[in-house]
């Protein structure tokens, strides 16, 4: 399976860590009915809004792309103002993943404390 994030504008490091959440949802994630993602028999889909049951977390994945395989792909689709495009793999998708969870982490706990 592949997951895609279309992006306008520059490159930015945080896109990776966005993606790497987004291929999580696509494993874990359930959608709009309570339904696990993974478990669809079509997994081929556009502007999937997920939720993460145990994270506690959602995103609206712009696309994923099943190509009858297991393992799940990150990729950020950079739009370019002169019409172009150029597609980027996230490699160390678990790198990624682990420290967008340390972010969120902290940014629920400021939120029980107040602080934001």
């Amino acid at each position: 399976m592949i997951v895609i994030d279309f992006k306008s504008g520059a490159q930015n490091p945080c896109n990776e860590l966005q993606v790497a959440a987004y291929v999580d949802l696509a494993k874990y994630g359930i959608d709009t009915e309570g339904k696990k993602f993974s478990d669809r028999a079509n997994k081929t889909a556009f502007e999937v809004s997920l939720y993460h049951p145990i994270y506690q977390y959602c995103g609206t994945i712009d696309a994923v792309i099943d190509d009858g395989k297991t393992q799940i792909e990150g990729n950020i689709l950079y739009l370019k103002p002169n019409g172009k495009y150029s597609l980027s793999p996230v490699k160390d998708i678990r790198k990624n993943l682990e420290t967008f969870l340390c972010f969120l982490r902290a940014e629920k706990w400021k939120r029980e404390k107040g602080l934001i």
